[in-house]
């Protein structure tokens, strides 16, 4: 331990060069201190020299060195709890105010202890306070997650009468016996008539696609089930194909061109093509994505607010997907 000379010259700082001691200097760390050796050491201008020292270069050997390793040491209780706390991210806030409270500060000057004692009653506190932004925070990051975290491969994309829809492949299987959860997650499970590719559709599912699809005019939906058009079919068809079936108006015409090259890219990017109500379906994910959000002990979502005409619809897909399954309240909700 070396003491000082002079009061507010034991220490310099500069962003050139490291750490500085005494105005002298007594000990001068440069900047890439471990390449050259334009550090030096000089013990007399602002330290005395320990008792049994006489060379004022006694630290390195001599008065210009090269630096090998520098180590940093921080002192006090405060700092000791942040580095603990800073190097374990299990450490309990409820044991770190447990030692903060044993604490003891008696052999404090009165001053010292008062100041001491105030700073402790104010970090317990705090503690509350603390946990709620903690917990705020997990629930954030968990709702981040929820939606973002992941692989593309685990995004699953629907056609719903021409609405398109992504969601997780995790949020599909929240509830495991449901017909969503065993289609994506079980290998064994085959597809059905209400969820597949639109190029294995027969006639009257893509008469019944087309009845349900909002641009398709009434007479086009008419002419394709006549005609007794499959999926395959339809998706090679071109302009001169539909008037071959007399759908001939130009407007009409336009708009079966641009349905079907949407229906062409959705088959070559893999996005499933569901025969069902897209306000129906888009409730059904929505409440299994509210559902994904819950962590284990919160309480489940109330049920969606569906709109009276659709409420018996939306009963029958709900039963079709959650058939015996516990989930079908948690999905019907208000609907029952």
């Amino acid at each position: 331990k070396m003491r000082s000379k002079s009061d507010g010259l034991e220490v310099f700082h500069g962003e050139n060069y490291g750490p500085v001691f005494g105005c002298g200097h007594d000990l001068f760390i440069s900047s890439e201190s471990n390449i050259n050796n334009y550090s030096y050491s000089q013990i007399e201008s602002c330290y005395f020299i320990p008792p049994g020292e006489t060379d004022v270069h006694f630290l390195t050997g001599s008065k210009n060195f090269t630096v090998s390793e520098i180590e940093v040491f921080c002192f006090g209780t405060t700092n000791r709890y942040l580095i603990c706390n800073d190097k374990n991210e299990n450490v309990s806030l409820e044991n770190e105010i447990l030692k903060l409270k044993e604490l003891s500060t008696d052999d404090f000057p009165v001053e010292i202890k008062t100041a001491v004692d105030e700073e402790k009653e104010s970090l317990i506190a705090s503690k509350d306070v603390l946990q709620k932004q903690i917990r705020a925070f997990e629930l954030e990051k968990h709702f981040i997650d929820t939606f973002v975290k992941g692989e593309t491969k685990d995004i699953i994309h629907f056609n719903v009468g021409g609405e398109i829809m992504a969601v997780k492949r995790s949020t599909l299987g929240r509830f495991p016996n449901s017909v969503l959860a065993k289609r994506f997650n079980d290998p064994l499970w085959k597809h059905n008539e209400s969820c597949q590719s639109f190029q294995n559709f027969d006639y009257k599912q893509v008469a019944k696609w087309a009845s349900e699809e909002k641009s398709v005019p009434n007479d086009v939906t008419e002419k394709l089930h006549n005609n007794k058009i499959g999926g395959a079919e339809l998706l090679l068809f071109g302009r001169d194909d539909l008037k071959e079936i007399c759908i001939t108006r130009p407007g009409t015409l336009a708009i079966m061109i641009s349905i079907i090259d949407r229906l062409r890219k959705g088959t070559q990017s893999n996005i499933i093509v569901v025969n069902q109500s897209a306000y129906c379906f888009g409730k059904i994910i929505d409440q299994l994505r509210m559902c994904a959000m819950c962590q284990p002990g919160d309480e489940m979502p109330p049920g969606p607010e569906i709109h009276e005409p659709d409420k018996k619809r939306y009963k029958r897909i709900v039963e079709y997907y959650f058939p015996g399954d516990e989930a079908i309240s948690v999905i019907l909700g208000n609907s029952q």
